[in-house]
């Protein structure tokens, strides 16, 4: 569609102005470009250049320090007035209270503080439109200023319809209601309070703003909410907005203290997703997802103290940092090392050393004493022959070297069993340390059988 009328302006300071004119515009049915409206898709600059050279009027807003950037060649408001001149456009110049023209204008723009302008004055701004429309050149579209005389009419018309509704809906006369709705929208098939009296009926709702409420199922979904929605004015999608928002944001909020499961978190996070800009929905949709990741966890949680032991600490280290998971995860893992370790060969040769110690260390005993008494029975024959002297410096020196080598002996022995002692006791400490046991440990740690 042509526009008649396009507004430039700056972001910074004019965009609120140019908003408000375009508004005023179109409601009196002006055809009017206004880039936050206008511009869907496609390259932005094409779109402009296209827009000002199909138009009549070029109206720009001259808000304070709006042509101050105009020193750049590529500065959109300069290229867009630059266009505008070129082409010929009658050029409307809206000039806010503070706006004051730069001593240094670029040329291709410098004849636009030739143009008289329109002063915006706020606490005027009727009489300020009415001076904008005497500087156009467009004209309102006949069409649309017929259709909406005969708009005004249904209006009219439908108006006391509406208020029997309500009273039909505040006495509880629901079938009424829901017929009176049907009667206005037969009338007027865009009449947004027709649809919210039809869904107000088929709820038995007697007051609109029960609407917000979380007793409402959800409006979004609601087909003659959609169609409300879809045929409203501006000022009426506002309000439409704001019960879908409340009603959104009521479910949210009850969902969430119903919610225990992992799903139930995240449908209730849905409910704030929709408008994470209300109230605090933000900080809500945040608590929603951290609580379903919490519920997930817990599931995996339990799944996992139910799987067998070689199996439980690969599902633990999934869910690390939830509850004692880390803990579960390292005793398990600790449980298989000392398996492992009371199973080897060499643990087992260690076992079987410290016997062998222990059956020699005790030969070895047997023999001192039986060679000692030998020694002593040689002493004992030598003392009845006389030989007391001789004999017992021969005894001396046999028993001096017979001891020397047991004593030797019984160093080693001992020196080896405490060797394997110290080991049976770090083996014993690591066992200990083992928290978690399989179900059955007899079936496999062969710990319970072993006797340390």
């Amino acid at each position: 569609m042509r526009e008649q009328i396009f507004i430039s302006y700056r972001r910074d300071g004019g965009a609120d102005i140019a908003r408000m004119m375009c508004e005023a515009l179109k409601v009196r049915n002006y055809s009017v470009f206004f880039d936050f409206d206008s511009i869907h898709g496609g390259c932005f600059d094409d779109r402009i250049l296209n827009a000002i050279e199909n138009c009549s009027d070029f109206v720009l807003v001259l808000s304070k320090n709006a042509l101050a950037r105009c020193v750049n060649e590529d500065d959109w408001v300069r290229q867009e007035i630059a266009f505008a001149l070129k082409c010929g456009k009658n050029i409307v110049p809206v000039k806010v209270s503070d706006f004051v023209y730069p001593t240094d204008l670029p040329e291709d723009i410098a004849d636009i503080s030739r143009h008289n302008a329109v002063d915006y004055i706020r606490s005027y701004y009727d009489d300020f439109i009415s001076k904008l429309i005497g500087r156009l050149v467009s004209k309102p579209d006949r069409d649309k200023q017929e259709d909406e005389i005969a708009r005004e009419k249904v209006r009219k018309e439908i108006a006391p319809l509406i208020i029997r509704m309500y009273d039909f809906l505040e006495g509880k006369d629901w079938a009424s209601a829901i017929k009176k709705a049907e009667d206005i929208l037969d009338k007027d098939p865009t009449c947004p309070k027709a649809y919210l009296g039809r869904i107000m009926g088929e709820l038995k709702i007697t007051k609109e703003e029960t609407l917000g409420s979380a007793q409402v199922p959800s409006l979004s979904q609601n087909p003659h909410f959609q169609r409300a929605c879809k045929h409203a004015t501006a000022d009426e999608l506002k309000y439409l907005k704001a019960y879908e928002h409340q009603n959104n944001y009521a479910h949210g909020v009850e969902a969430m203290k119903q919610a225990k499961s992992e799903k139930e978190f995240k449908d209730a996070a849905q409910w704030f997703a929709s408008n994470p800009t209300y109230k605090d929905s933000k900080q809500l949709l945040g608590e929603c997802i951290r609580q379903a990741d919490l519920a997930r966890k817990e599931v995996l949680y339990q799944e996992a103290l139910k799987l067998p032991l070689e199996l439980q600490a690969d599902a633990f280290a999934e869910i690390t940092g939830y509850k004692d998971a880390s803990e579960r995860r390292q005793q398990i893992s600790l449980h298989f090392q000392s398996l492992k370790l009371v199973t080897s060969s060499e643990f087992r040769e260690i076992i079987a050393s410290q016997k062998d110690m222990e059956e020699r260390i005790e030969a070895t005993q047997k023999r001192a004493q039986s060679e000692y008494q030998k020694l002593e029975d040689l002493r004992e024959d030598a003392r009845k022959k006389g030989e007391r002297k001789a004999s017992e410096e021969d005894v001396g020196k046999i028993l001096k070297s017979s001891y020397s080598a047991l004593t030797e002996a019984i160093k080693k022995a001992q020196l080896l069993r405490n060797q394997v002692t110290a080991t049976l006791d770090n083996t014993k400490k690591a066992l200990n340390q083992t928290v978690c046991r399989p179900r059955n440990p007899s079936s496999c740690c062969p710990t319970k059988t072993l006797r340390m």
